[in-house]
């Protein structure tokens, strides 16, 4: 591999010790180490983002990357059978980037192809875009059963666990009928499909989990009795992460990470002064706009959050039964849904710890039942004919965060044809009512700002006071006038520059001093931009956000004088 000097060519002299390298997983080995997986000598140009845009944003952006590929040879042309590459390039591959800087070897960028188009007649370039997990979350319907007393953390890794990636994320996969791949346990695995992940310890439990999450959720609804329908599993964490008010993000290694609500308070990595002058002497002229200050910027003076609260009862009752036999030709298999809301009430009913109470039948029928929160699918099964036996068997529960399923011995009934005539379930109901919406607003902030208004709709809230707790809290940080650097550019043309764009770490603490204007802030690194071309090298932006506007009070800590740079937090 020979990389590609990260400084411009008329500054390469000064520095040659940092290189880029853009790598591609044609084989899907995940080892990025065959001489032609290394695509850098045909790259014209990459860019890439990971984190977020705005401070304060909870749910980052997507992981994106977009390269530019010289293809005058047409080999990152996908149906050129010519090419070196036929027959391997294709959608979600990954693809990575790294730097290799004084023997090291940093991790900038991990995603998979999304796209990819080679310009058609005189042209010869080729431009692939990758993405992250995120796009798999936004396009995915997941579901799981009803989730209760979960902390933040543990309702995230489920809807993790749902997640299903493409075989090319999962290294070394075991995959039926392919060469090389197919002998399991021969240098492959039974693949993983699941993201990795680094979830901090949420500091909020929840009593309910998932049960609004299907009904008007973001448009995502149940259709008649499709159960492959669901709710969007970044929908489902967008509501966890505001409820605790933490983060969410992919960092550059393409692993989910979750930070609670104290992380910007108590978990950064400090990291010292960051000179915004562009002649401050504690970094040399890494600067190349300073634009990126503002005034006046994220103000909010009416703040409105709205919580959803439920009401259980004290003990099992019927949550559905049957209103007419099922009937179920041999061999046939069919599915329905017990839906635990009557068509006549408005609010919606799950149920806690649910199971069937009573269930006959006629004909060699088996049964299956897999819960939800508010719904149970259950598939019956006519085995008459099929050589098969019914398999006997209790309700089996597998964790909290597992559906419970039953299997049902059929009867000594030799019809062909069979019936499923009665079904019962109980469970203890959970009814989620009208949301309450807790609003605060600031006069003299009105009166100097004129109306600001922001909203949170936190699905997961089910008391009010907790809603109107966060309703103070972000009214006390967003409501006065403030000064603030949100992003910074730089170009690194010397050693301590460029360290300044490897050691760019999600969630790092910076000081930004602009000694011109009179400006010393403690800041945290909430997003990163990068760009290389082969004329003028790289350039890095770097998306902060201003951490001494959050601080609340903590018991104990050096934030333990409420008032004294600290407000009553959440």
């Amino acid at each position: 591999m020979s990389g590609t000097n990260l400084i411009a060519p008329e500054e390469s002299g000064v520095w040659r010790r940092a290189d880029i390298f853009v790598l591609i997983d044609f084989d899907r080995d995940d080892d990025f180490s065959d001489a032609y997986e290394d695509v850098t000598d045909y790259l014209f140009q990459v860019d890439w983002h990971i984190g977020a845009h705005q401070p304060y944003q909870l749910m980052a952006d997507e992981t994106e990357l977009t390269m530019m590929l010289d293809n005058s040879d047409r080999r990152f042309s996908p149906e050129n059978p010519d090419g070196p590459y036929y027959g391997q390039l294709d959608s979600y591959l990954k693809v990575k980037v790294e730097i290799r800087y004084e023997g090291t070897v940093y991790p900038m960028y991990l995603g998979y192809i999304d796209s990819i188009k080679p310009e058609p007649g005189d042209r010869i370039d080729c431009t692939i875009r990758c993405v992250g997990a995120k796009q798999q979350l936004q396009d995915q319907n997941i579901a799981v059963p009803l989730l209760t007393n979960v902390r933040s953390d543990q309702a995230i890794k489920v809807i993790l666990e749902k997640l299903v990636l493409p075989p090319a994320m999962n290294s070394d996969a075991w995959f039926l009928g392919v060469p090389g791949s197919c002998e399991l346990g021969i240098g492959t695995y039974l693949g993983d499909s699941t993201v990795a992940m680094s979830l901090e310890t949420g500091l909020v439990s929840f009593p309910y989990v998932a049960d609004n999450w299907d009904v008007d959720f973001h448009g995502n609804q149940y259709v008649g009795e499709d159960w492959s329908s669901g709710f969007k599993g970044w929908d489902a964490i967008a509501d966890i992460v505001k409820a605790e008010r933490g983060r969410f993000l992919f960092d550059r290694e393409g692993k989910a990470v979750f930070w609670n609500r104290a992380h910007t308070q108590t978990q950064y990595i400090s990291f010292g002064g960051f000179g915004t002058d562009a002649i401050y002497d504690y970094v040399p002229s890494p600067t190349i706009d300073l634009s990126g200050y503002s005034w006046g910027d994220d103000i909010a003076n009416e703040i409105e959050v709205t919580s959803y609260p439920r009401s259980i009862e004290g003990g099992p009752s019927i949550i559905y039964e049957l209103d007419e036999p099922v009937s179920v030709r041999a061999g046939q298999t069919r599915t329905i849904t017990a839906k635990f809301t009557p068509d006549d009430t408005e609010d919606q009913i799950s149920a806690i710890n649910p199971y069937i109470q009573a269930l006959t039948y006629r004909g060699r029928l088996t049964f299956g039942i897999e819960w939800l929160a508010d719904k149970a699918k259950v598939t019956i099964t006519n085995v008459a004919q099929t050589g098969q036996w019914a398999s006997g068997g209790n309700a089996t529960t597998t964790g909290w965060q597992s559906s419970s399923s039953a299997v049902y011995p059929s009867s000594d009934d030799f019809d062909l044809d069979g019936e499923l005539t009665s079904l019962v379930l109980m469970g203890t109901k959970l009814t989620a009512f009208e949301e309450v919406t807790a609003s605060v607003e600031d006069g003299v902030s009105r009166s100097l700002y004129g109306p600001r208004q922001y909203r949170i709709d936190a699905k997961l809230l089910n008391d009010p006071n907790d809603a109107h707790a966060i309703a103070e809290y972000e009214l006390a940080k967003r409501k006065d006038s403030y000064g603030a650097w949100k992003t910074v550019k730089m170009k690194p043309i010397n050693a301590k520059s460029i360290e300044r764009v490897l050691f760019a770490v999600l969630g790092r603490k910076y000081q930004l001093t602009d000694e011109t204007n009179g400006h010393q802030r403690d800041y945290m690194l909430v997003g990163e931009k990068h760009s290389w071309n082969r004329r003028s090298g790289v350039e890095t932006e770097l998306y902060f956000e201003l951490l001494d506007k959050q601080l609340g009070w903590m018991l104990g800590t050096v934030y333990g004088e409420l008032g004294v740079g600290t407000r009553l937090g959440y």
